[in-house]
C-alpha cells in the first residue's frame, strides 16, 4: 500500500503518460493511445489515486472538514475521468469511412479490420466542396439520408463543425478525396466527316464505340483523370492539388483495326499536344464535373458521460478546496 499511494509513483506515472501523449500526437500512425503501455499507465494512475484516497480515510476516519470534501471530490473526479477514458479506449469506436455519392454504408471496419454494424444505414446523396478565392477549401458538406430500423428514414447534412448524432454514434465530416471514377465530356472532332460530337465518358470504365458512318468504328476510353495536371519528370505526371486548376484526362482511342493510341486532353489548353500534321481526328475536353468521396468519421464514445461527470466533480472539488471562508484563504 505505501508504494501504491506514494507521490513518487504519481509523478512517475504522470510523466510517462505525458511522454506517451506527446509521442502519440507527433506520430499518430503508431496508435499510442491504444497501446497496452498507455492503457496500463492509466490503470496504475487510477489505482494510485484510489490508494491515496483510502489511506487518507484510514488516517482521518471521522474528519470531514470543508477541505477534506474538496480533496475527496477532486480525487474521485480524476478517477471518474480515468475510468471514462479507459471505457472509451477499450470499447469505443473511431473509424473513418469513405463513401461515394449514391453509395450506402451499413457496416464499418475498425483499425483491426473487424466488421462493425452501427445499427443504421447512411446514404450519401451529394457532397459539396466550397473553395476560397485562393482555391483552398472553405467548407465541405455531406447531404445524407439515414435509415434506422423501425424508424422512418430522414435527410440531413453533416458539416465540419456540426456532427450528426444517431444510434449512439456521432458522425463527423472529417475529410474528402477525389472520387475513383470521374465523369467527363469529351469533344470528338472528325474532320474527315466534318462532324463534331460530344460523348460522356467515365474514367476506368469500359470504352464506348462510335460509328463513323462508313463502317469504320472509333473506340474511345477515359483511362485517368488529373485535376491539376503537372509533369513530374520523364514519363511521370500527377496533380499538384485536388483543386480543378488544370484538369486533364488521359484517353485511349483506336480507329478501326489500327493500333490504339493514348493522349492527354486538357480543359484549359485545347491545342496542347495537337498533331501539327492536320489530323482527321482530334479531341477536346469540353466539361468536367469533378466529384469527391466524403470521409465520415464514425465515433462511439461510451465513456463520454463518465468524463463529463468526473470533470464536474473535479471542478467542484477544486472550488471547495480553494474557496476562502470569511475572506481568509487556505493556509499553506
Amino acid at each position: 500500500m505505501p508504494l501504491l499511494s506514494s507521490v513518487t509513483l504519481t509523478l512517475l506515472v504522470l510523466s510517462s503518460i505525458l511522454l506517451m501523449s506527446i509521442w502519440g500526437t507527433l506520430a499518430p500512425e503508431r496508435n499510442v493511445y491504444y497501446s497496452p503501455a498507455y492503457i496500463g499507465a492509466l490503470i496504475v494512475l487510477a489505482i494510485n489515486l484510489l490508494a491515496c484516497t483510502l489511506r487518507r480515510l484510514r488516517r482521518f476516519p471521522h474528519r470531514f472538514q470543508r477541505m477534506d470534501w474538496g480533496y475527496y471530490a477532486t480525487h474521485i473526479g480524476i478517477m471518474t475521468i480515468l475510468a471514462g477514458a479507459l471505457v472509451s479506449l477499450l470499447t469505443g469506436i473511431r473509424v473513418t469511412a469513405w463513401i461515394a455519392a449514391g453509395e450506402t454504408i451499413s457496416q464499418i471496419r475498425d483499425m483491426h479490420d473487424r466488421v462493425i454494424d452501427p445499427g443504421f444505414e447512411c446514404t450519401l446523396q451529394r457532397f459539396i466542396l466550397e473553395l476560397h478565392g485562393s482555391g483552398m477549401p472553405d467548407d465541405f458538406i455531406s447531404y445524407v439520408s439515414v435509415a434506422v430500423p423501425g424508424n422512418p428514414p430522414f435527410d440531413t447534412r453533416i458539416t465540419v463543425n456540426h456532427p450528426l448524432s444517431v444510434n449512439g454514434y456521432r458522425l463527423y465530416q472529417s475529410s474528402y478525396r477525389l472520387a475513383e471514377h470521374q465523369s467527363v465530356t469529351l469533344g470528338v472532332h472528325d474532320f474527315g466527316l466534318s462532324e463534331h460530337r460530344e460523348v460522356e465518358l467515365v474514367t476506368g470504365r469500359d470504352p464506348i464505340v462510335l460509328d463513323r458512318g462508313d463502317g469504320d468504328l472509333l473506340e474511345i476510353q477515359a483511362v485517368r483523370y488529373e485535376p491539376d495536371f503537372v509533369m513530374m519528370g520523364p514519363g511521370r505526371f500527377g496533380s499538384r492539388s485536388l483543386n480543378p486548376r488544370n484538369p486533364a484526362v488521359l484517353i485511349r482511342w483506336r480507329k478501326g483495326t489500327a493500333d490504339p493510341e493514348m493522349k492527354w486532353v486538357f480543359l484549359h489548353h485545347a491545342t496542347m499536344h495537337r498533331d501539327t500534321d492536320t489530323p482527321l481526328l482530334d479531341f477536346s475536353l469540353d466539361h468536367v464535373d469533378q466529384e469527391y468521396d466524403s470521409g465520415l468519421e464514425y465515433v462511439r464514445d461510451p465513456g463520454r458521460s463518465w468524463v463529463t461527470a468526473g470533470a464536474c466533480l473535479l471542478i467542484l472539488g477544486l472550488f471547495i478546496y480553494l474557496l476562502p471562508i470569511g475572506g481568509a484563504g487556505v493556509k499553506r
